[in-house]
C-alpha cells in the first residue's frame, strides 16, 4: 500500500499495529530501496510506543523513487505488512515552504517596488520644482532684457546730450563776450571821428557850414 509521497534525504517514520494491540512482541523492519535491493543498515527492529501494541521505527531515504518496507511479527510468526513510499525532491511540506518563500520574495519585489515609485515620485516633483524654476528665471531674463534695453536708450540719450554740449562748448567758445563788441564799436567810432577832424579844420568848417546851410536856408526875394 501507498503512504504518500516524500522528500529525498528526510526520514520517514514507519509504524506498524499488532494483531489486537499485543505488547512485548518483536516487530521487524526491512528496508528495500529504489532498486528493491535490501537496506541492511536501515532494517531492524521496531520500537513499540509505551505499552500501546504499536511499534514504530525510521528510515532516510537516499535517492528518488519507490522505497518498500517489509513489517513482520517475527514472535508470532506471522502477520508481515507492507507499505510502500513514493520518494521525490519535494514533498508538500517543500512545496509550501518554496511557495512561502517565493511569496516572501514577491513581497520583498513589492517593498521595492514601492521605494523604486517612491524615488521616481520624488524625482517627478523633482522636475516639476524645476520646470517652475526655469520659468521663473525666463521671467527674470525677460525683465532683465527690458532694463537693459532701457538703460540703452538712456545711454544713447546721454550720448547725444553730451553731444550737444560739445556743440555749445565750442558755439561759447567762438562768441565773443559783450564787451568785447561795446569795446570794439567804441575804437571804430573813435577812428571815424579822428578821421573826420583828422587835423583838418576846413573840412570839418565846411560840413558845419553845409549843416547851418540846411538847417537855415537864404531869404528869396
Amino acid at each position: 500500500m501507498a503512504a504518500g509521497t516524500y522528500k529525498n534525504g528526510v526520514a520517514i517514520i514507519v509504524t506498524y499495529q499488532a494483531v489486537g494491540l499485543a505488547t512485548g512482541k518483536t516487530i521487524t523492519m526491512s528496508v528495500y530501496d529504489e532498486a528493491h535491493a535490501l537496506d541492511e543498515g536501515q532494517s531492524g527492529a521496531m520500537a513499540e510506543i509505551g505499552s500501546t501494541g504499536r511499534y514504530w521505527k525510521s528510515f532516510t531515504p537516499d535517492a528518488e523513487g519507490e522505497w518498500i518496507i517489509v513489517m513482520t511479527n517475527t514472535t508470532d510468526g506471522g502477520g508481515d505488512v507492507v507499505k510502500a513510499f513514493a520518494v521525490a525532491g519535494h514533498d508538500v511540506d517543500s512545496i509550501g515552504d518554496a511557495v512561502a518563500a517565493v511569496e516572501g520574495k514577491v513581497d520583498t519585489v513589492d517593498t521595492v517596488v514601492d521605494a523604486i515609485k517612491a524615488v521616481t515620485d520624488v524625482e517627478s516633483g523633482v522636475k516639476a520644482d524645476v520646470a517652475t524654476v526655469d520659468g521663473k528665471v525666463d521671467a527674470v531674463d525677460t525683465v532683465v532684457d527690458a532694463i537693459k534695453a532701457v538703460t540703452d536708450v538712456e545711454s544713447g540719450v546721454k550720448a547725444v546730450a553730451d553731444a550737444v554740449q560739445a556743440k555749445t562748448d565750442l558755439i561759447g567758445a567762438s562768441v565773443a563776450p559783450a564787451g568785447e563788441y561795446d569795446t570794439e564799436l567804441d575804437q571804430n567810432l573813435s577812428t571815424t571821428e579822428s578821421n573826420i577832424r583828422g587835423g583838418d579844420s576846413d573840412t570839418l568848417k565846411t560840413l558845419s557850414d553845409q549843416i547851418d546851410a540846411v538847417s537855415a536856408p537864404a531869404m528869396v526875394g
